[in-house]
């Protein structure tokens, strides 16, 4: 049963990994400290209310090829502060 399991969950994900997927890299944050559940995602829920945190970074402003990157996240604790659950979005673009 657990081969049968290990077989299905392989063929999904060589299926999930055939999309089409383009240049990809790393964003830059120079200040890492207003997006701590981008950088690591165990941070979600570490605070004792819901935070939200949005940042925008526009680099090499005027050049050709310059990013632009925007992120949204949310988190909080739930049950009793024993679970965290939060949310990422990401967007990038090349000028």
């Amino acid at each position: 049963m657990k081969l049968l399991k290990c077989v299905i969950l392989s063929a999904i994900t060589l299926v999930f990994a055939q999309q089409g997927a383009k240049a990809q890299f790393e964003p830059q944050f120079t200040q890492y400290m207003f997006n701590e559940m981008f950088i690591n995602p165990a941070y979600a829920g570490s605070r004792e209310q819901i935070s939200a945190t949005m940042v925008y970074r526009n680099q090499w402003v005027g050049l050709e090829g310059a990013p632009k990157t925007q992120t949204a996240s949310i988190h909080g604790p739930l049950m009793n502060k024993k679970l965290g659950l939060g949310l990422t979005i990401m967007n990038e673009s090349i000028e």
